[in-house]
């Protein structure tokens, strides 16, 4: 009986000294700030069109996040830390949840290049536009139909030295967060660039094509539904190593019109 006593006043001891921490309302300043933009495309000023799954690497520099001075004596976090911000498809982003503070951008493992470039946010809302390069820029798309059979015509331009277009290819998916890794067709003539000196295409998809006797295109066709179409381009460079693609606008194909997305 003493063991248990002895055991309980000890759970009790310990309970009190950690129940001020326990039971102490976290009094740090929420988010305050807003911002929205877009990554341009530094030559023609439009913006780079994207793919679900980027983001600009955004640096907090340091004393971004809070103004008070915490138990270390020091105000904010004691180092920068980087954070990601997702991109829209159309190359536009909105962040509802930051701190103001000093900010640097970042490019990172994207469709583009681009210098570091500083920038600063206040309290409230803010418009904070980046400058970049594509890798590629896919020029003049122009997406018709014939019967049944979606065609594409376009131009490429390499917009950053020594890249080599080393893929093509129009991507049909059931919705709008259509691109390369989520394509349920197969392009004709070619996906491949075989001449590198090529710069306008011509390519198309037929919902009837068969390749060694299967119909290759039939899974993305076999129900009566919109379809989301956008051209990909893939530019070999040492510098885009994870291999991400330049695209085109989203176009909506439904029951036989053809439309740009414009809603996001």
């Amino acid at each position: 009986m003493k063991k248990i006593i002895t055991f309980i006043s000890s759970i009790i001891a310990l309970f009190s000294l950690a129940s001020c921490d326990w039971f102490m309302l976290d009094n740090l300043d929420g988010w305050d700030a807003q911002v929205e933009g877009k990554i341009v495309d530094i030559a023609t000023g439009e913006p780079i069109q994207m793919e679900q799954g980027n983001t600009i690497q955004v640096r907090e520099l340091y004393g971004a996040q809070y103004d008070h001075t915490n138990q270390l004596g020091k105000k904010g976090w004691d180092g920068n830390s980087t954070i990601g911000w997702a991109i829209k498809n159309n190359g536009t982003y909105v962040n509802k949840l930051t701190f103001a503070g000093d900010y640097t951008f970042m490019a990172t493992g994207t469709n583009f290049t681009a210098d570091e470039q500083s920038f600063s946010l206040k309290k409230g809302a803010n418009t904070v536009d980046f400058k970049a390069t594509p890798y590629l820029r896919i020029k003049n798309p122009r997406i018709t139909m014939a019967g049944k059979v979606i065609n594409a015509t376009f131009d490429v331009e390499v917009a950053v030295a020594g890249t080599k277009v080393s893929r093509v290819e129009i991507c049909v998916f059931p919705d709008r967060w259509v691109r390369h890794s989520q394509n349920n067709c197969a392009s004709d003539p070619y996906s491949f660039v075989v001449n590198p000196t090529e710069t306008s295409f011509a390519l198309s998809v037929d919902p009837d094509r068969v390749v060694n006797n299967i119909k290759v295109n039939a899974d993305e066709f076999q129900y009566d539904r919109i379809h989301y179409i956008r051209i990909a381009a893939l530019g070999t460079n040492p510098s885009n190593s994870s291999n991400r693609y330049n695209y085109s606008p989203v176009y909506k194909l439904e029951k036989g019109q053809i439309t740009e997305v414009t809603d996001w």
